[in-house]
């Protein structure tokens, strides 16, 4: 297994969650972000860890309240964010 392996099934994992989960934007984003927090900085290279940190760190702990918060624009950005973060991690995976 390649030192990145878990951080790359656990972004997999969190952009699944965004496409298939039933549920709102809304919903499904709260349990994305609650997913990031689980990643740990080994699991990921520098620069994914950074981005992924950013998100969660938008996020302030209380996820539900955040992205309630939000409008449709706004969730819209960070689901955007999410999947942006899971391509550059793919290829960075991929070389």
């Amino acid at each position: 297994m390649s030192q990145h392996e878990y951080g790359w099934k656990l972004l997999r994992e969190t952009v699944n969650t965004m496409a298939v989960m039933d549920g709102t934007l809304e919903g499904r984003l709260v349990i994305a972000l609650q997913e990031l927090s689980l990643v740990e900085e080994a699991n990921l290279p520098v620069e994914s860890w950074r981005a992924v940190q950013a998100i969660v760190k938008d996020g302030k702990g209380d996820f539900a309240a955040t992205v309630h918060a939000m409008d449709d624009g706004q969730r819209q950005d960070l689901a955007q964010k999410i999947f942006d973060c899971f391509l550059a991690l793919a290829k960075t995976m991929n070389n």
